[in-house]
């Protein structure tokens, strides 16, 4: 198994358990992660640079051989230009390492891109960059899904925002309750969530499904906005009715 972006958050919680199936795992990393598992072999490269060159890669299928399932983490979170670095790094990237991979690939195995609900949505805290490369991901998948298959299945998960260790003094405990008041499932996505995703389509269980993309949102996307905002003053309503004690307006 071979983690591109893989040193923290999803990354980490997916190295764990195919590490606990006995699987060897190659992390590609940016940054040194804050705890290494002993069990995983780790390479720390910004993918997108120079640095990373087919000779790297050569030099972790030699240490743990061919791969079953490759996994795209990775995120532009350089200080330069936007555009350009969105690009290269969800996109060029991506295709680079595939194309000079795809022969060290064993029989049924395995591509998994995480891509965003921005590929399809508009976050509008976000650039344009990362739109057009979340966006392109979903593409990716389908495409690399017909080229390479039967060998390979290629598939995409694009979740919404994700709720992890390294985010939840930005997200506190406030904002995840009423963001989750407008989520079916009535709680943020985990990187939990999404590892068992990848988990399952890596998987012998999986093994007729390519080029789909698993929009991982708990049903957040299935409902109109009308419906959103009547929630939002249906929830204001009840609200005020615990204050001012009336039964009668609560239940109407």
């Amino acid at each position: 198994v071979l983690i591109i972006g893989g040193t923290r958050g999803t990354g980490k919680i997916l190295a764990e358990r195919f590490l606990d199936e006995g699987c060897k795992v190659s992390i590609v990393g940016r940054k040194e992660p804050l705890q290494r598992n002993p069990q995983a072999d780790y390479f720390i490269y910004d993918a997108s640079s120079e640095d990373f060159t087919k000779e790297t890669m050569q030099k972790i299928i030699e240490k743990n051989g061919n791969l079953d399932v490759l996994i795209f983490l990775q995120r532009y979170r350089g200080e330069g230009d936007k555009w350009e670095g969105e690009i290269e790094t969800s996109l060029t990237t991506t295709k680079n390492i595939i194309e000079s991979s795809i022969s060290k690939f064993n029989d049924a195995s395995s591509i998994i891109f995480v891509s965003s609900n921005a590929g399809q949505r508009i976050v509008q805290d976000q650039p344009i960059g990362y739109h057009v490369g979340k966006a392109g991901l979903i593409q990716m998948a389908r495409y690399y899904a017909v080229m390479l298959a039967p060998k390979i299945r290629v598939n995409c998960i694009s979740p919404n925002t994700i709720l992890k260790d390294e985010n939840k003094a930005f997200y506190d405990e406030e904002f995840r309750t009423e963001y989750a008041k407008y989520i079916p499932m009535n709680r943020m996505c985990t990187p939990e969530d999404i590892a068992n995703v990848i988990f399952f389509l890596s998987g012998d269980k999986a093994s007729f499904i390519t080029g789909q993309n698993i929009i991982l949102d708990g049903g957040a996307s299935l409902i109109v906005r009308e419906q959103v905002q009547k929630k939002k003053e249906s929830i204001t309503i009840r609200q005020d009715c615990r204050l001012c004690g009336s039964k009668n307006l609560e239940l109407a």
